[in-house]
């Protein structure tokens, strides 16, 4: 009678096991709890995902590189929480439309890890605000990944269905021209910062912060509803030239409930660096 009892509640405990293997969920919400950023390993890959108020902004969105002289994405296979921090401080201004910021936000930063020999790993560094979010990429020193060269940045914004969005074509030069308005699905290659219409009044925009010594990052549809980052080149097609360590830009991402929370955001003055000026 026991071991009938016992073989049923040992394969249980196996699935049980093999469930949380397969889909591991590190979260970070913003300081009011409405956002929320989520990384998953799905088939042993790392994924993220955002939501607000418990309704999908992004579903399952791909993380990651291709570095110059590989045929295949590097192959993360884990995801590890290393650290997480909050910070809620007021910064004063030198010039701009408001003298003092605040600066608000839960933040964990998740160690993406090869396996192998050789194993390589990369840190994505997390910041949830109560409008929106930011993350990057931090290249740490390590033995297996000194200098190199980016082929492709894999970062993509995944919402499930095709949505207007305002947008200038990357030709464009100075940013200057009249924007234009057609579905994801219409857009070739886009400057950020891109903004989409989500209904119901509420807008979204995609952009980046801290531009320094990296490729300018642009959009392009990739499926629908689907956009992929597209990294401008050197003359030679590389992106990025690096060494270790080093950091990405912020890819950001503001998430408000009408257009005037979207110009009001603080977002990009909060992940830029401080001004160097007194």
């Amino acid at each position: 009678m026991k071991n009938r009892l016992f073989i049923p509640l040992l394969l249980a405990l196996i699935l049980i096991s093999s469930g949380c293997k397969e889909k591991q969920t590190t979260a970070v919400s913003s300081p009011d709890g409405s956002i929320r950023f989520e990384i998953v390993l799905r088939d042993g890959k790392p994924v993220y995902s955002v939501s607000k108020d418990g309704e999908q902004i992004l579903k399952d969105s791909d993380l990651g590189f291709t570095l110059k002289g590989e045929d295949s994405p590097m192959d993360f296979t884990k995801a590890d929480l290393m650290s997480t921090d909050s910070k809620d401080e007021t910064w004063e201004q030198v010039w701009g439309e408001d003298r003092y910021v605040r600066n608000n936000y839960n933040e964990m930063t998740v160690r993406l890890s090869e396996e192998g020999a050789n194993p390589r790993h990369v840190d994505l560094v997390v910041r949830v605000f109560d409008d929106g979010f930011g993350f990057r990429y931090s290249f740490p020193e390590q033995e297996n990944l000194k200098e190199f060269a980016i082929a492709e940045e894999n970062t993509s914004f995944d919402f499930g269905k095709d949505m207007k969005a305002w947008w200038l074509h990357r030709n464009v030069p100075y940013y200057e021209d009249y924007g234009n308005n057609t579905l994801m699905s219409q857009v070739d290659t886009a400057h950020t910062p891109f903004t989409i219409e989500a209904g119901e009044g509420k807008y979204l925009a995609i952009h980046e912060a801290n531009l320094t010594d990296y490729a300018k990052m642009n959009l392009t549809p990739d499926g629908e509803g689907k956009m992929r980052a597209v990294l401008t080149p050197w003359s030679d097609g590389t992106k990025v030239y690096a060494s270790a360590p080093c950091v990405t830009p912020w890819r950001t991402m503001i998430i408000a409930d009408n257009i005037g929370e979207l110009a009001a955001s603080k977002i990009m003055l909060n992940l830029n660096e401080p001004c160097a000026l007194e």
